[in-house]
């Protein structure tokens, strides 16, 4: 009775501050368990109880029709969308199934030249080579990671390697990920992400949107990396698919940072309709639609969630000038 009454109060809140805006929230893996050193993950325990959850609170619609109904303004109240980046294997697990039996539509933007790859993510694999290391045995080249040597907690040092790395070139990227590998023992339980879960995904009904090639910081990039980034992406994920591919998030997503006015030009012209960000805040019917704010609630609470979805509908998302 008092859970009843709690949501119907929320809801109510909630419609009152969306006025038809669009809330889209962003997830990652989505594992069963994770590693102590690795920080800040969403488990699929916290991601089953906020399915439940979210679910009393809004609407959720697939990506495709809530950016048509925002447009025309016919969005019904307390709208949102569900999005997951980069492409796991682990989505089988408990992901698909809980959005299955709870009918709940979603979007997966996929790296594309993971599809099929022998080896985890670039940042999984900088943490599972730091973790066999040890703080203490850094290669020449990664004092920066630690100011204090051992006193350095391995899940800082994880950190300060992955966020150093990302806006690396990718060849040097790579280079240096190589170096932390050097003499480690090939991890054998990795899950590739393949051509068929592809297309699992996309026959259980849920949108395939392009998420690079590489991931890289398009930044980062020259102008032809960007391109072949953005729209190779879009090419391979359509060759596995056999049919058009129309939305885009760019990588790590931050406005004037991990993209510019270029890779909004750039996303818009190999073919792309719209692309996500991730700057908070929600979209409305004169939001660029290549440039949807994002978020992902971290909140274990009703009241705490509650707050931070009532909060993002008060920001007014940061985009660049195009």
């Amino acid at each position: 009775m008092v859970e009843a009454m709690f949501n119907a109060v929320i809801r109510r809140k909630l419609n009152s501050a969306s006025n038809g805006a669009l809330t889209i929230l962003q997830y990652h893996k989505v594992p069963l368990d994770a590693p102590k050193y690795i920080e800040g993950e969403v488990l699929a325990s916290d991601f089953s109880w906020g399915l439940e959850q979210f679910k009393e609170w809004f609407n959720f619609l697939p990506l495709d029709e809530a950016i048509h109904r925002l447009k025309i303004h016919d969005l019904p109240p307390r709208s949102a969308v569900l999005s997951f980046d980069d492409g796991y294997a682990d989505w089988f697990d408990h992901v698909v199934p809980a959005l299955l039996e709870h009918r709940v539509p979603a979007t997966f933007f996929v790296t594309s030249a993971q599809i099929n790859c022998s080896k985890p993510f670039w940042h999984e694999r900088v943490a599972i080579a730091l973790a066999r290391r040890g703080v203490e045995r850094l290669p020449h080249g990664f004092e920066f990671a630690t100011s204090t040597g051992a006193e350095s907690s391995l899940s800082q040092t994880i950190i300060a390697v992955q966020n150093h790395l990302k806006y690396l070139p990718l060849s040097e990227r790579e280079a240096a990920i190589a170096v932390l590998e050097a003499d480690l023992p090939l991890s054998g339980d990795y899950r590739p992400f393949r051509s068929a879960d592809l297309i699992r995904l996309r026959d259980a009904g849920f949108q395939i949107g392009g998420h690079s090639r590489h991931h890289p910081i398009l930044t980062s990039c020259d102008v032809a990396q960007a391109k072949d980034e953005i729209g190779g992406c879009k090419e391979e994920l359509e060759a596995i698919l056999r049919e058009p591919v129309t939305a885009f998030a760019y990588p790590n997503g931050r406005p004037d940072c991990d993209f510019n006015a270029s890779h909004v030009a750039l996303v818009e012209a190999v073919g792309y309709r719209y692309a996500v960000t991730t700057a908070p805040g929600v979209s409305r019917s004169d939001t660029d639609p290549f440039q949807l704010p994002r978020f992902t609630p971290w909140a274990r609470s009703s009241w705490r969630s509650a707050l931070q979805f009532l909060r993002n509908m008060r920001v007014s998302p940061q985009m660049v000038k195009v």
